[in-house]
Order: C-alpha cells, then sequence, then structure tokens
C-alpha cells in the first residue's frame, strides 16, 4: 500500500500538473499581475509584452484605472476562465510555466500517497482486527481516512508551501523561482512558521477526505458486490482488470461530491501561503470571513471550476494506478 500510493500519486500529479497550475492561480487575490507596472499601457509596458491579451485578460478591472492606464489591485483572478490562463501563461510565461511546481510537487506528492494510503489501510486492518468493525462500514472509513489525512498533512505541509509559491510566481523572461530560493525567501521572511502557513485549512481539508473515502467505499462495496467480488476483507482488491474503469469512475464521481462541499478551505489555503506582502490573510476562519465579506461566494469558490477538472482525472488515475498496483501485488 506504501508503494502503490507512491506510485499513484506520481503519476496522477504529472498528468494534472499544468490544470493545478491554473487552479491555484484562480484560488489566488493577487490576480494576473505581477505589478502594477506591468499591467500599464504601452507608455510603461515592457518591450516584446503582449499587451492587447494583457489588457483583454484584465477587462473586468479596467474600470478602476482612473485614467492613468494602471490596473488596480481589484483585479481578481476568479474572474478570469481557464481557457484565459492558458493564453496568459503560454503568451507571456511559455509552455514551461504550466509545470511550475512540479519537482516540489513530486516530492510532495509521493511521500504523502504513501504515507496516507499506509496510514488509511493499517488503520482500517487494525479497527477490524481488534475493534471488530467492519471494513468497509461508515466509522471504518471516517476514522482511517481522519487517520491517514493527518499524518500525511502534517508530514508533508512544508512541500505544499513551497510548490504554492512556486505557482505563484511570475516573471516576464524565461527565470523561475527555484525550490531553493523559495526556501530561502521563507525562512528569511517567517522563520520556520512560514513553512506551516496554511496548515489549519489543510486540516480542515482532512474532512474532504474523509467524505470522499467514505463515499468511495460506499459505491465500492456495492460495486464489488454486483461483481461477485470478495469484500470482506480491510482492503477489497479488484479481481479481474474488467473491474477498473468502474472503480475509477467511482473514484471521480465521489471526488466530484467531496470537493463541490468543503471546496472554500482550498481557497483559504491558498491564501495563506501567498507571499505575505499586504498581511491581510492572518488566520483560516479570518480568511473566510474576509474573502466572502469582501468577494461574496464567487471568492470561496473561485477556482473551483479547474479544481474539478484537475480532481476528476487526478482522481481516477490516482486511484486506478494504486488499484493497479495492490492488485499486481496482491497476485
Amino acid at each position: 500500500h506504501f508503494i502503490a500510493g507512491g506510485v499513484a500519486g506520481c503519476a496522477a500529479t504529472i498528468v494534472t500538473c499544468p490544470i493545478d497550475v491554473i487552479k491555484t492561480r484562480q484560488q489566488s487575490s493577487s490576480g494576473i499581475a505581477t505589478t502594477q507596472a506591468k499591467l500599464s499601457f504601452p507608455s510603461s509596458t515592457p518591450k516584446g509584452t503582449n499587451t492587447r491579451l494583457m489588457t483583454v485578460f484584465a477587462r473586468g478591472s479596467l474600470r478602476n484605472t482612473h485614467h492613468t492606464g494602471v490596473v488596480q489591485p481589484a483585479l481578481s483572478i476568479q474572474k478570469s476562465s481557464i481557457l484565459q490562463h492558458c493564453r496568459y501563461i503560454l503568451k507571456v510565461e511559455g509552455g514551461k510555466a504550466f509545470f511550475k511546481g512540479l519537482g516540489i510537487g513530486l516530492v510532495g506528492s509521493v511521500p504523502s500517497r504513501a504515507l496516507y494510503f499506509w496510514t488509511y489501510n493499517a488503520t482500517k486492518i487494525g479497527l477490524v482486527a481488534d475493534f471488530g468493525l467492519k471494513a468497509n462500514s461508515m466509522p471504518t472509513s471516517i476514522i482511517a481516512a481522519s487517520a491517514g489525512g493527518l499524518v500525511a498533512t502534517t508530514a508533508t505541509c512544508p512541500l505544499w508551501v513551497l510548490k504554492t509559491k512556486q505557482q505563484l510566481h511570475r516573471r516576464l523572461n524565461n527565470s523561475s523561482l527555484s525550490c531553493f530560493e523559495c526556501a530561502k525567501q521563507v525562512w528569511r521572511s517567517e522563520g520556520w512558521k512560514g513553512f506551516y502557513r496554511g496548515l489549519t485549512a489543510s486540516y480542515a481539508g482532512i474532512v474532504e477526505t474523509v467524505i470522499y473515502f467514505t463515499i468511495y467505499e460506499h459505491l465500492k462495496s456495492w460495486y464489488m458486490k454486483r461483481h461477485n467480488m470478495d469484500v470482506s476483507g480491510a482492503h477489497s482488491s479488484m479481481s479481474s482488470w474488467w473491474e477498473l474503469p468502474g472503480l475509477m469512475v467511482i473514484s471521480s464521481a465521489s471526488k466530484c461530491v467531496a470537493t463541490s462541499i468543503v471546496y472554500p478551505h482550498e481557497v483559504a489555503r491558498t491564501r495563506l501561503r501567498e507571499e505575505p506582502v499586504q498581511q491581510r490573510y492572518s488566520g483560516f476562519w479570518q480568511t473566510l470571513r474576509d474573502v466572502a465579506k469582501t468577494e461574496g461566494r464567487i471568492g470561496l469558490y473561485g477556482g473551483l471550476p479547474a479544481q474539478l477538472v484537475r480532481q476528476v482525472p487526478n482522481m481516477a488515475i490516482l486511484m486506478g494506478v494504486y488499484e493497479t498496483v495492490v492488485y499486481l501485488g496482491q497476485n
């Protein structure tokens, strides 16, 4: 399970990295601009910058220019569609920008998924063997998912902080912010506490994991019973390759429901992990209240379409690879 989780995390992260970059930027409060000067009109725009594209991208905020030609900080990334983000990144930052944070993402996702699935299944085995709970019951799924989420989230939080900062970093030249540079910036500006920004919001995300695995295990048990498979063990593995597509569909549907229910915590976590320039966000609940007050429901669910576009294939790949590796290992 440890190996299966790591392999699955690696595969899912690589395939869905581009949409993850877009999702992170949509959740951010800083908009598409790195500085006001870089979104100015031609008189102050750097040579070679696609001014027309940037103006179109920021058109939702041009009413705030006050005849200066400079887009004010009111620019909201939530107003920018997935397609607009793709066009901007390709024209201004280049195709490599779609894979910003991939290195640190792999460093984070592989051990995170490995730790999660190991803890999840070890907890299920313990609950079944020592407490007599049914393997696929709701209490078992809730307790096991909570334990797995707590261990994985705490252990890998610093890596996700660095990944988020890399994805939000934008330069109009070919250089990029390395993981080491990110770490130095965090250490110099915030100390060790900076590596755990958004940890409370990440803990809130465990609720999403609990909802997901509760739904997934229930639907998986129903699906396996319909195909006359054994569901008595702590982990009920598929018995043939023909069952894999069904499990991937179940995984995607479960994640779609879970993500939609508790999505605002993702926005809060991203805001807390942004560059702390404005010192606007200081805590999880304060961030949620501030976003709800200033941006409304749109702000709380900014980036949800991109998140769903990413999570549906991500969880299909993740659980598909995971179930496959477990199946091969058990046979």
